[in-house]
């Protein structure tokens, strides 16, 4: 939150410290300098606090596994507060670490349809959301 205030007051300082030549130009032909947005994020207390935790989620998949991971965070975090020469990295990028999303289709307005007729109605209307939702999720499981 507080990153996406420092990045539009930046912006907005770059747009409005423009001259505009005309009325009808509202943005310059060049890129606006935002380069604030930088020298502001270093000053604030996000910068510190990030770089306290950079070495948390990666120190799980060290060598150690999850027992040395979860020793090392908590001695880097209570004792060392993150003033640690190194930084750890992910073994993987984000996308090659991300599946494929599996979407299953909404049958919202079929509910919808079958709760607001009558009360028998709206039993069955249930009745078929929980049916529906246990096949969701025996779909959604891996299979052997």
């Amino acid at each position: 939150m507080k990153s996406g205030m420092l990045a539009a007051e930046a912006a907005f300082s770059a747009i409005s410290s423009y001259n505009t030549a005309s009325p009808d130009e509202f943005l310059p032909a060049s890129p606006l300098d935002v380069s604030s947005y930088e020298t502001a994020f270093e000053e604030s207390w996000i910068a510190k606090e990030l770089k306290e935790v950079r070495n948390l989620r990666p120190s799980f998949h060290s060598k150690l596994g999850n027992l040395g991971g979860m020793m090392y965070s908590g001695v880097d975090s209570l004792l060392l507060k993150g003033r640690v020469p190194w930084t750890f990295h992910h073994p993987s990028e984000d996308y090659a670490s991300t599946r494929p999303a599996r979407c299953v289709p909404i049958l919202l307005p079929l509910l919808l349809l079958l709760s607001r007729s009558s009360r028998a109605d709206s039993c069955f209307a249930s009745l078929l959301s929980l049916l529906i939702s246990q096949r969701v999720q025996a779909d959604r499981l891996p299979r052997p």
